[in-house]
């Protein structure tokens, strides 16, 4: 896990109320999934709202709204994929293909994507202010 990449996501991203506890749960490996779990469910609650420039269901929407550099790389926060670095190509791929809750930090953007439920996941891009 990389805990600092992890932090800078929670405190450009996550109101303060809500930091400290993120930050232990994704630093306990017990509490990890749980808390992935637990955020992506109520992410709205969680996340900062000025950082918002998307939400949505519409995959294409992200993409289109992307402005990454061709060879950057994204850290995932996942239940299967936990800790990896992959490029931006099998990022996407693993967005289009999402089933589960997951985090994906670029390095100005992040993009949380919400489990499926009865209907398609929620889909958050987040930028940097």
């Amino acid at each position: 896990m990389n805990y600092d990449l992890e932090k800078k996501f929670v405190e450009n991203f996550i109101q303060k109320r809500w930091q400290d506890r993120i930050i232990y749960e994704f630093s306990k490996e017990k509490k990890r999934k749980v808390a992935l779990s637990r955020f992506c469910h109520n992410a709205e609650n969680y996340i900062k709202k000025n950082t918002v420039i998307y939400k949505g269901c519409n995959f294409g929407d992200i993409i289109d709204l992307l402005e990454f550099k061709s060879k950057e790389e994204c850290y995932i926060i996942s239940w299967d994929d936990d800790g990896l670095s992959i490029s931006i190509g099998k990022a996407l791929d693993k967005i289009n293909n999402a089933g589960l809750s997951m985090i994906l930090i670029f390095s100005v953007y992040s993009i949380v994507i919400t489990e499926k439920g009865l209907g398609d996941s929620m889909m958050y891009l987040l930028r940097v202010c």
